[in-house]
Formats: structure tokens, sequence, C-alpha cells
């Protein structure tokens, strides 16, 4: 690719080479040379790389072995040279109406990182800011409002030059319960530049959910099927959708969390640790809806991880996951994550006012 881009398309992949086709032509199908597409597979795919072939508008790598996704997005990263990237997941796609449109905000606007709404295939909001459309946060409004969400990767965007060697190393720890770097990456790369963009126009259209490949089926190789040969949905990959993975997630990203809750006030700092906490429990609570079943008890293990414990927040995360009845343990956890959306959505009606916030709840503009 010659000439300094404005854009770069990042389609990192994994045993999903029809998908990632998908997702690669839907940005070629725009023939704009203010964008290009970098693609980097977590494997040897010579399908892919034949399609690739001579694309100048394509930067293509691999590994020859699956390192995991931390490390595959790391490389897209690395090799990646605009003024600004944009994640995409090899499920999804660019919706080629708004690309221009999103070219030329990129142009007029100096941004330390952009938001981008993210639909489903029937227009349907999945993680949808088109009632902020044109909104700037500051740091701390991304941290009371989008403390850690969304966790989905496709509508990351980020100036590039403000992606150095340092960030990227802190973001992209290879760690295994470091499973949302590009998360840890936004929320650093704002902490010096005070200025985040929400694109509120559809750019990516959410596909349908792949059954093998990427971190989330790596553990399985083939579509499973039904007696009568239709492909049947697979469960989730238990090394980072399991309860223990869950639990290993929050002791990893908890002081991470507190360190980034000190930069705020009071108020802020609570909220920040309180919303993570609840969100944390709700999800390793329902974590084995998800994953094969486990022998051992989610009160089992959190009481086997307790002596590991740093500080107040990752004791009470515990003991809460340790309560033996799972009908009392479940109210629990859900009335804690109703209270956390509760204060979330009179902080979005403080910052943003009733038609906006209900806009951004609902998925519309109005």
């Amino acid at each position: 690719m010659d000439g300094k881009l404005i854009l770069e398309v990042l389609v990192p992949t994994y045993k999903r080479t029809k998908s990632a086709i998908g997702a690669i032509k839907s940005v070629l199908a725009v023939d704009d040379p203010r964008v290009g597409i970098s693609c980097h597979s977590n494997g040897i795919d010579e399908e892919l790389e034949k399609f690739l072939f001579d694309q100048p508008r394509i930067s293509y790598g691999y590994f020859s072995e699956n390192k995991g996704a931390v490390a595959n997005f790391l490389k897209v990263l690395e090799q990646s040279s605009a003024e600004y990237v944009l994640f995409l997941s090899d499920e999804d796609r660019v919706d080629s109406h708004y690309l221009a449109e999103f070219l030329n905000y990129l142009s007029s606007h100096k941004y330390a990182f952009i938001h981008c709404s993210v639909l489903d295939d029937r227009g349907m909001p999945y993680f949808s800011v088109k009632a902020l459309h044109g909104e700037v946060l500051s740091r701390s409004d991304l941290l009371k409002l989008f403390p850690i969400d969304p966790t989905y990767i496709s509508g990351y965007c980020f100036r590039r030059e403000l992606l150095t060697a340092d960030l990227l190393h802190y973001a992209f720890d290879y760690n295994e319960a470091n499973v949302y770097p590009h998360l840890l990456l936004r929320n650093a790369v704002v902490k010096d530049v005070d200025k985040v963009g929400l694109f509120g126009q559809g750019l990516i259209i959410k596909g349908e959910e792949a059954n093998v490949g990427g971190d989330s089926h790596s553990h399985v190789d083939n579509n499973a099927t039904d007696d009568n040969n239709s492909i049947v949905r697979q469960l989730l990959n238990p090394r980072i959708y399991g309860e223990d993975a869950r639990m290993a997630q929050f002791l990893y990203l908890e002081p991470i969390i507190d360190a980034m809750a000190k930069s705020g006030n009071c108020f802020d700092a609570l909220f920040l640790r309180i919303y993570f906490i609840a969100a944390w429990l709700k999800t390793t609570n329902n974590a084995h809806l998800y994953v094969e079943p486990s022998s051992e008890s989610i009160s089992c293990k959190s009481t086997r991880l307790y002596s590991k414990a740093n500080g107040l927040s990752q004791k009470f995360y515990l003991i809460i996951l340790n309560i033996s009845n799972s009908s009392i343990r479940n109210i629990t956890v859900s009335a804690m994550w109703k209270c956390a959306k509760l204060v979330k959505l009179l902080l979005f009606i403080s910052r943003f006012g009733l038609v906006k916030t209900y806009g951004f709840a609902t998925g519309r503009s109005k």
C-alpha cells in the first residue's frame, strides 16, 4: 500500500476463511484510496492467502501456528501505518454506505479514540451510539459511561500515532486472563489525550456468530450437527468463557480498574469499582450457560481462589460467588447489577439529557 492512508481496517482472523474474506470484501467494495486493510491470521490459511494475493490495498501476514488472540491483535496493529486504525472482527462487515462519511469524519477531527456503532444484519442495535453521534467525551465521561464496555472489538478505532510501544506492551500483556486488550488500550490511550469521538452511523454490521475458529471456538475443529445434519450452536471456549476463566480475569483486571479509578474524583472512583464488580459477578455467575458443565460448583471454585485475593474488592467478589444457595446468589448478583445499571442510567441523563439517553438506550436517534 502506497502513500499515507487515513484509515486501515484491521482484520485479525483464525480458521474463519469464508467470513474473513467477506469482511475484507466489504471494505474493498468502497474504491477509496484513503482506506486500506491489514489482515493477520493465527495460522496458515492457503485459501485466504490465495484470495489476498496481489491485492495492493491489503497487507497480510500470518503465524505458522495459533499464538492466541492477544498476539494476533498485537501483530496486526504493529504492521499498520495509517493515521487511524479500526478493528473489524472476521465475523463482521463494514457498511459501505457509511465508510466514506467515516473517512471524512476522521479527516475533520483529531480524536484519540472513536467508538463506532455496531448493528446486526437486520439493522437492530448491538452497540449503537446513533443518538450520541458527534458528541465528544472526556476521559472522565468515558470511564463513567462506558467503563468496561463494549468488550466487543469491532468498532474500536484508534489514532495510530498515539499507540506507542509502551502502551502496546501494557495493553497486550501475554497473560491468559488478558482477553480484552483492546479495552485496556482504549482506556490507556485516552489518559493523556482527553478526546473521544462517537460515530453514530451504522458503520459496522455484526455478522452471524461463527461456530468454529477465533478464540471463542478455538477448542473445536469442525461444525457440530444434529440428527438432521443441520449445524447446531456449539458451546464457547471454557478457557475464556468458563467460570474459572472469568474469576481469573477479574483478579487480573481488578488492580488495573482500581488504578484507573484513582485518577477520578471520589464518586467516579467508587462507581467505577462497583460497576466493574457487579458486571463481572453477573458474567461469572452466568458463565455456566455458555460452556460445558463443570463438575465443581462455582462456590467451591471461589473458595479455592479466596487465598489469592488481594484487597476488599477481590474478597467481596469471591464472597458473593461463594454463596452456596444458587437462588440467593442469583438474586444478590441480579440486584447488584440492576443497581449499577440504574446509577449508570442516571449518569447518562445527567450528561446527555433524557432525550439522548432514551435514544441511546433504544438505539434510536430521537
